[in-house]
């Protein structure tokens, strides 16, 4: 019944999209529609060959007035496959013409078939109507992405449509996961929550769709995280939820990447399953003796018995820790990807991902630019999923918050006691 219900809901929803198109001006679809070409000059004067731009689908926008969603894709140079384009254009009728914003993934690539790391690619700019045709529609503007930035210009070639279902992301699968949380305090370990998320994605999509083992449909939004601090949303997305209670276990969830008009994108397929927690979380923390106004602060904790599959120092898992404000908005820091059980938290500035001592990475701020105020310091142990059972990523994280302790920041000054 849930299935005929969701379909009766998509029939009506595009028979509304489509009576909705037919009713306000078309423009935006001959303009924009086909095939464009972007030649490119990035801030070192460089020239490569131009990007292939195929815009195939566009709709007007149901919640902005002159305003066009459109999805296709993009081909980068000397690469023989194409990938997922979203594009948002507003149209000024004033001036005729639109402007825009599209995304795509770029693969650098030279004539040798040497390819560099994916990364998202914005342009941004603008598009100047000239009549009927399409030789003179004429496009301009920047782009961004995680390589040198530049400037593009580019010509509307014809309208024609192509097949846009060749992106190939090789043997590398997207990392999709879900992970619980458990708190083992007071004797009681209970899964208070878990996270549905997409990291590090290169694809152009609009949302995360999951689709739970009862058939219920998650749409999960874009979401920042002090964790994620590449993802700056132009050449990198991260989507994100945290849902209270616990997972269905031993079955699976299925992810998909959802394009700007909320259909599924071709190839982006995946799924996680959730089977446990193991009960134990790292205890007992030690701050260095009346740690010194200024200066860095040492911290060690016992750690957790080895978990065969699910968490090996230095192998499989890690241990977690961080600062965050009690019950106000302020200040974070955050170390992971330790085998360790013991980390210096730094007084001074750094650069977030830069590697953490004796091990792992710090991300957040440093102490000396925390705001006064009350702090909670805690360490969880990050397992990971078994692949045996099905299993991707992280599978769950654990902490004791009978153990967590509070720090109060005044100046330079710390003041660190349990928090019972």
């Amino acid at each position: 019944m849930k299935k005929r219900i969701v379909g009766c809901l998509i029939i009506l929803s595009f028979i509304i999209l489509s009576s909705m198109t037919a009713a306000v001006n078309t423009n935006g679809v001959d303009d924009l529609r086909g095939q464009w070409v972007f030649n490119w000059t990035n801030d070192s004067g460089e020239t490569p060959l131009p990007f292939l731009i195929f815009i195939n689908r566009i709709v007007p926008s149901l919640a902005s007035n002159n305003t066009y969603l459109a999805t296709g894709c993009m081909k980068s140079p000397y690469l023989a496959s194409v990938y997922p384009l979203s594009l948002s254009a507003v149209y000024e009728p004033d001036a005729n013409r639109y402007s825009l914003v599209l995304y795509s993934t770029f693969i650098p690539a030279d004539q040798y078939g040497i390819f560099g790391p994916p990364t998202l690619i914005r342009f941004s700019g603008e598009v100047e109507v000239n009549g009927a045709g399409v030789s003179d529609d004429h496009a301009f503007g920047s782009y961004q992405s995680n390589m040198p930035n530049g400037s593009w210009d580019g010509y509307h070639h014809d309208r024609r449509l192509v097949d846009c279902q060749s992106m190939d992301l090789g043997e590398e699968r997207l990392n999709m996961d879900l992970t619980a949380h458990m708190d083992v305090g007071n004797g009681n370990p209970t899964i208070t929550h878990y996270q549905l998320e997409a990291n590090g994605i290169m694809i152009a999509a609009s949302a995360l769709q999951v689709t739970t083992p009862d058939e219920q449909v998650f749409i999960i939004p874009q979401q920042a995280s002090m964790w994620a601090p590449s993802v700056d949303f132009i050449s990198e997305f991260r989507f994100g939820q945290d849902f209270e209670g616990q997972p269905i276990s031993g079955q699976p969830y299925q992810f998909v990447l959802l394009d700007i008009l909320g259909n599924p994108i071709p190839g982006t397929e995946t799924q996680d399953t959730w089977t446990h927690c193991v009960v134990a979380a790292p205890s007992e923390y030690q701050f260095s003796p009346n740690p010194a106004a200024g200066q860095d602060v040492q911290v060690t904790w016992i750690g957790v018995p080895v978990a065969p599959g699910e968490f090996v120092p230095g192998a499989i898992g890690y241990y977690q820790l961080g600062f965050h404000p009690e019950n106000w908005e302020g200040s974070s820091f955050g170390a992971d990807n330790m085998a360790a059980t013991s980390h210096t938290i730094p007084w001074n500035s750094f650069t977030p991902d830069d590697p953490g001592s004796p091990d792992g990475r710090n991300v957040g701020i440093a102490l000396n630019e925390f705001l006064d105020g009350a702090y909670l310091f805690d360490v969880m142990v990050m397992y990971e999923a078994n692949p045996t059972y099905g299993g991707f990523g992280h599978e769950c994280g654990v902490n004791n918050s009978m153990q967590s302790w509070r720090m109060q920041k005044s100046g330079d000054d710390l003041i660190f006691s349990p928090n019972q």
